[in-house]
C-alpha cells in the first residue's frame, strides 16, 4: 500500500492589517480600552458581552467607518449567520476567517439613551510549520561544538514558519526542570549543557504562550514531547569519528548511529551487541569468562558512543583476531543504505510513502499487523537486519514478514490525493487499485466511492458484497477474510470477486485452504473471476 501523491502543506496566513478605526467616541460617552482577541480559524469570539442587567435600546457594529449589524438589522455578505447582535447587547463573531481580521466598534445605547463604545481588535493566530517530515514534528538531535569539548548543544525544531504569535519550545532536563533555551536560528531552537549536566531523558515541548494549542489539532505531531537520552559523562566528537577510516568499525558504527538513533537505540543496539558476541564466542577458544568480560566492557563503551576508548577497543579485538569485521562492515552498507531509502522518517519506494507491504505465507496476521496501532517499522536499524526480499517492495525475493510505517498512524488524509494497492507476484505487478485518499482516515480509504483507477475494468460497473480493510470475519468456524473485494457468494465454487487475503486457515470454502497463511488471492484477469 504506498502513498503516490502528497499535497504540500497549505501556505500560512499572512497577518492582517487592522482596519481603521470607527468615529472617534465624544468625551463624554463611556470608552472602554481596546480588547485584543487573538484566537484561531474557525472560533467564536466574543467581541462585546454585557451583564444582562442595564436595559438595552440599540447597539451598532462598526469596522472603519461601516455599519455591519446592530439588534434590529443583521449581517449581511461573508458576514450574514455569523456575526450576531443579541438583545442584551452581547455581540458575537463565529467561524472566524482571515479577512475577519480588524478593529471592532461596538456602540451600545441605554434606555436613558447613554451610550458606551467598546473597542475590540481581532487577531488570527497562524499555527506554526515545520519541513520535518510529512506531517511535521518537533525534532530534536545532538550537534558538536567545535573546539568545546565540555558542552553539549541540543537542538530542537525545524521550522519554516514560527506562526504568530510566534510559537517558543520549553526544555526540561531528566528531572523534569525547565532550561532556559540559550537561543534560535533559520527556525532551530538549541540548548547548551553545561559539563555535569544530569544523565537522562532531555525533552523538547513546543510552547504556545496563551494560545495552548498554537491552533493545531490535538493530536498534531508538533504537540508531542520528542526527546533524547544524554550521557553527561562523555562528549560525542563527530568530526573525530567522521575522519577516521571506514575500515573502522567502531568510528564508521558511531557515525551512523549518532545519525539514525533517535528512538529503540538501546533495544537494537543490544540485539546487535549480542550477536556479535555470539560470534566472538564462536571464533575463539578461549575461555567463556575472558570472551563475557571483553563483551561487557564492548557493550558500555558503545552505549557511550565512539569515544576513544571504545576505538582502542576496536584496535584491540583487531590484533587479536576477534573475528572477521566484514559482516559488520556490510552491516553498516545496509544501514547506510536503509537511510537513503527512508530519507529520514518513512521509506520511500518509487516517490510513494510505503505505508504497509503484506506478505504472503508468514504465518502473520496481515490485518492484525495493520491495524497494530503504535508499532511501526520505520527505522532504519529494524530493517537493516532483514533479509534482502524484506527490503524490497516487488516481491521479486521471498520475504518472512510484513511492513507497517507510522505513516499509518499519522494519516495527514488532508495531504493525500492518492493511495495505491498493488499485488505484485515475483516482482510483476499483477493487478491494482488506486484510491482518492483526501479526507479518509487509515481504515475507510479502501472502499468503492473511492476509486480513482484500476486494473480491473470491471471493479465500478460490478455490484459488491464485500469491499473493505475489515471484510469479513466470524468465532465460529474461524473465518478472516480482510482487503476483501468481493462480488458474490454462490457457495464456494461460485464465489466471485477480485481480491481478498485469508488471514487464518483451514476457511470454510477450499479457495481459502492452505498453509502458511496469509493467503492473497486475486483475479489474474482484467474483470472479476472466481477465486
Amino acid at each position: 500500500i504506498a502513498i503516490p501523491n502528497l499535497r504540500p502543506l497549505p501556505e500560512t496566513t499572512k497577518d492582517a492589517p487592522l482596519s481603521a478605526a470607527a468615529p472617534d467616541p465624544q468625551a463624554m460617552y463611556g470608552v472602554t480600552p481596546i480588547t485584543h482577541l487573538t484566537q484561531c480559524k474557525g472560533d467564536n469570539s466574543a467581541l462585546y458581552a454585557t451583564s444582562g442587567v442595564v436595559p438595552v435600546k440599540s447597539v451598532y457594529v462598526y469596522r472603519g467607518w461601516d455599519t455591519l449589524a446592530s439588534n434590529s438589522i443583521p449581517a449581511t455578505g461573508i458576514l450574514k449567520g455569523r456575526l450576531e447582535v443579541a438583545g442584551n447587547g452581547s455581540v458575537t463573531l463565529t467561524d472566524l476567517r482571515p479577512e475577519d481580521a480588524g478593529l471592532y466598534t461596538i456602540e451600545v445605547i441605554k434606555e436613558d439613551s447613554t451610550k458606551i463604545f467598546a473597542l475590540t481588535a481581532v487577531h488570527l493566530a497562524e499555527p506554526p510549520a515545520t519541513n520535518d517530515g510529512i506531517m511535521g514534528r518537533l525534532h530534536v538531535q545532538r550537534v558538536s561544538l567545535p573546539g568545546n569539548q565540555g558542552t553539549v548543544r541540543l537542538t530542537c525544531g525545524r521550522f519554516t514558519n514560527l506562526g504568530f504569535p510566534p510559537a517558543d519550545v520549553i526544555w526540561q532536563d531528566p528531572e523534569g526542570r525547565v532550561l532556559a533555551s540559550t537561543g534560535q536560528a533559520g527556525g532551530v531552537f538549541h540548548v547548551d549543557l553545561a559539563p555535569g549536566s544530569p544523565t537522562g531523558n532531555y525533552s523538547c515541548l513546543l510552547y504556545c504562550g496563551a494560545s495552548l494549542s498554537c491552533c493545531l489539532p490535538p493530536h498534531s505531531p508538533l504537540l508531542q514531547h520528542a526527546q533524547i537520552h544524554v550521557d553527561s559523562t562523555t562528549t560525542p566528537n563527530v568530526e573525530r569519528a567522521m575522519t577516521k577510516t571506514g575500515q573502522d568499525m567502531a568510528v564508521a558504527m558511531a557515525a551512523v548511529v549518532s545519525d539514525l538513533l533517535q528512538e529503540k537505540l538501546e533495544d537494537r543496539m543490544n540485539d546487535t551487541l549480542t550477536d556479535l558476541g555470539m560470534v566472538l564466542a564462536d571464533q575463539n577458544q578461549r575461555s567463556r569468562d575472558a570472551v563475557d568480560e571483553k563483551f561487557e566492557d564492548w557493550k558500555t563503551e558503545f552505549r557511550q558512543m565512539y569515544t576513544e576508548e571504545l576505538v582502542d577497543f576496536q584496535a584491540r579485538l583487531e590484533e587479536r583476531t576477534y573475528g572477521n569485521l566484514s559482516q559488520v562492515q556490510a552491516s553498516l552498507e545496509l544501514v547506510k543504505q536503509e537511510l537513503d531509502a527512508t530519507q529520514g522518517l518513512f521509506r520511500m519506494d518509487d516517490n510513494s510513502i510505503l505505508a504497509f507491504r503484506l506478505t504472503a505465507g508468514t504465518d502473520s496476521s496481515a490485518y492484525g499487523r495493520y491495524t497494530s496501532v503504535g508499532y511501526n517499522d520505520d527505522h532504519p536499524m529494524v530493517h537493516a537486519g532483514w533479509n534482502c526480499g524484506c527490503r524490497s517492495v516487488d516481491g521479486i525475493l521471498p520475504c518472512n514478514r510484513h511492513y507497517r510505517s507510522r505513516f499509518l498512524d499519522l494519516w495527514p488524509s488532508s495531504l493525500i490525493d492518492t493511495v495505491k494497492v498493488t499485488v505484485y507476484e515475483h516482482g510483476k505487478e499483477m493487478a491494482y487499485v488506486e484510491f482518492n485518499g483526501r479526507g479518509s482516515t487509515y481504515l475507510d480509504w479502501f472502499s468503492p466511492d473511492r476509486v480513482v483507477s484500476s486494473s480491473w475494468t470491471d471493479l465500478l460497473s460490478e455490484p459488491h458484497n464485500y469491499f473493505s480493510i475489515a471484510g469479513y470475519s466470524q468465532s465460529s468456524p474461524r473465518i478472516s477474510r480482510s482487503f476483501f473485494i468481493n462480488r458474490n457468494y454462490n457457495g464456494c465454487p461460485g464465489d466471485r470477486g477480485w481480491l481478498v487475503v485469508v488471514d487464518y486457515a483451514p476457511d470454510v470454502c477450499s479457495w481459502g485452504q492452505g498453509s502458511p497463511t496469509p493467503i492473497i488471492l486475486y483475479s489474474r484477469l482484467s474483470t472479476e473471476s472466481t477465486i
